[in-house]
């Protein structure tokens, strides 16, 4: 599996960035019952979204929705359901590293 996760930034006001991280899923799955062949293609996409001071501090800690959105090629490739959760994040940037931790969890609510 390879995983496309652009992070875009969009500078909303002085005070006020809103941080874009998606996640699309590039997937090779082979057949369970077979030891030739499987499918190839896109994985269900997961957008998150947090709003965070232009400004940073020592420690950034933030919250935002994130979402799942069946985009998947294919019924193996994918959940096949629309899930919405919470999402957070805390990060420091000490000179030339950026540590963190992000965790979420989404439930489904539609398919």
């Amino acid at each position: 599996m390879l995983l496309i996760q652009p992070v875009i930034p969009v500078h909303l006001s002085k005070d006020l960035n809103l941080i874009n991280r998606i996640i699309q899923p590039v997937v090779w799955q082979p057949y369970p019952q077979q030891t030739t062949g499987g499918e190839f293609g896109f994985g269900d996409m997961n957008p998150t979204f947090f709003l965070v001071p232009s400004k940073a501090t020592k420690v950034i800690v933030v919250a935002g929705p994130t979402v799942v959105i069946p985009t998947a090629t294919n019924d193996i490739l994918g959940q096949g359901k629309l899930s919405l959760g919470p999402s957070f994040v805390a990060l420091t940037q000490p000179h030339p590293w950026t540590i963190g931790v992000l965790t979420n969890n989404v439930w489904s609510v539609a398919g």
